[in-house]
């Protein structure tokens, strides 16, 4: 338990990071392929809100994690691994929701 607890915490703490360094930072190099797109490219996806999209999934994914990881402290049974299951049912909808705003070619 102790282990998933931490394993838990750790991925909380990435996505909330990585989350806030794009959102707040415009750190967009740590969206996957951002870098290897042209400038023009680039600004499309800035004007489009596809950096801060991004960021806003990942933070939700933190949240929803913290949100399990907080019932887990109240010793509700399976509850990481439901939160994990959502979180990833969550972000891999909101990433294709959000693919829309991907600058075309």
């Amino acid at each position: 338990m102790v282990v998933l607890v931490m394993v838990q915490l750790l991925t909380i703490a990435m996505f909330l990071l990585f989350g806030w360094l794009i959102l707040k930072k415009e750190m967009y190099g740590l969206i996957s392929g951002f870098a290897m797109k042209s400038e023009e490219e680039q600004q499309e996806l800035i004007n489009n809100g596809y950096p801060q999209a991004s960021a806003k999934g990942l933070l939700n994914s933190g949240y929803i994690l913290l949100i399990g990881l907080l019932l887990a402290l109240f010793k509700v049974p399976f509850v990481i691994e439901l939160s994990w299951a959502v979180m990833l049912v969550y972000l891999f909808g909101y990433l294709l929701s959000i693919n829309k705003l991907e600058a075309k070619k």
